[in-house]
């Protein structure tokens, strides 16, 4: 996903850009605009060293994208159900009239223990700037974004 962005300010390797969200891209909400937003500041690295009124190209990498959505949707969700089959399984063997009650309290159990652990392996191991997105360069021969013309003024 790459957008065309103008930068508001800098600090050190970061740079915050104000982003004009393209019709084509309106249902996505992967840059994280609100759905009936139309433009929005972000945090992005800035490897290029961008200064601020200048217009950039802001890329997220696909495999980012994927990535960040396996670990906070699919990987709770696989706890969920592991953790009701589990739970509805070591009922069955003790308390067979209550396992459909201790399965599902189980794998709301493990959910919360995926979560929590997802939490604390980003708190810990992950570094944040690892799912921002970033300047991919110039776009001084590409058309003014909307944002641009407020920015100016």
């Amino acid at each position: 996903m790459e957008e065309l962005a103008v930068v508001v300010k800098t600090e050190g390797e970061f740079a915050t850009v104000r982003l004009t969200r393209h019709t084509t891209c309106q249902h996505c909400g992967a840059c994280g605009l609100g759905a009936n937003a139309a433009t929005g500041e972000f945090k992005v690295l800035n490897p290029i060293g961008a200064r601020p009124g200048q217009r950039v190209r802001v890329r997220m990498a696909a495999g980012t994208l994927y990535r960040a959505a396996f670990l906070v949707y699919i990987l709770p969700m696989l706890g969920l159900v592991l953790g009701y089959l589990l739970g509805r399984w070591i009922a069955g063997r003790f308390a067979a009239g209550f396992a459909e009650g201790i399965g599902i309290l189980a794998g709301f159990a493990v959910m919360a223990v995926f979560f929590i652990v997802l939490y604390l392996y980003d708190r810990h191991y992950l570094k944040p700037a690892a799912y921002l997105p970033e300047i991919a360069g110039l776009a001084e021969d590409e058309g003014t974004p909307e944002s641009a013309a407020d920015s100016q003024q």
